[in-house]
């Protein structure tokens, strides 16, 4: 197999932790202020967001167009991730995230970028 097919195999594994995922989601629809499995495996998903796009930029960084762009996502996603990373922090602490304008801003920025 060439490294520039897709893996089916690899597919099905991001379909199937999708699935459990939001499996997940619906049986566990109670809010508490506590972390749970939820919070670390969608913290875990935006992480390998940011590492892939970093790990596709360092690959297609001889691309003018494709290492750069995969670089900005990662960047993007970066931001989301300390949003989202400060949404919980505030929520584990007892405050109200809504509103959090450090959250927002990083929010922000990952729409913008």
């Amino acid at each position: 197999m060439d490294s520039d097919n897709i893996n089916p195999r690899i597919l099905l594994l991001i379909l199937l932790l999708a699935i459990i995922f939001q499996i997940s989601l619906w049986l566990n629809f109670q809010a508490d202020d506590k972390l749970d499995i939820i919070d670390m495996t969608y913290l875990l998903g935006l992480i390998s967001c940011f590492t892939a796009s970093f790990v596709a930029s360092k690959k297609f960084g001889n691309s003018k167009i494709f290492g750069k762009g995969y670089l900005i996502l990662g960047i993007a996603f970066v931001s989301y991730f300390i949003g989202e990373l400060i949404y919980l922090i505030l929520d584990l602490l007892g405050e109200s995230p809504y509103p959090a304008i450090e959250a927002d801003y990083f929010i922000l920025c990952f729409i913008l970028w």
